[in-house]
């Protein structure tokens, strides 16, 4: 599920970074090459990404284990 979690997680930034990219570059005229692109875009967010991805990862095994528990177990 952490690799899941990861992976839609990415989309966003796949999608977002690059029209960033083209709205400073075409409405204000701001050209940002790559790694200030990134620097922008994306490194800010890993580290809330990741407690993200790490917290829905254990909360869904939890489920999961909680629900394939037996009934009388519970």
């Amino acid at each position: 599920s952490l690799g899941a979690f990861g992976l839609a997680s990415a989309i966003p930034f796949l999608v977002g970074v690059p029209w960033m990219w083209a709205v400073l570059r075409l409405l204000l005229g701001k050209t940002l090459g790559l790694m200030a692109t990134l620097e922008a875009g994306v490194l800010p967010f890993l580290p809330g990404g990741v407690v993200k991805w790490l917290l829905a990862s254990a909360i869904l095994t939890g489920a999961w284990k909680v629900i394939d528990r037996p009934a009388a177990t519970r």
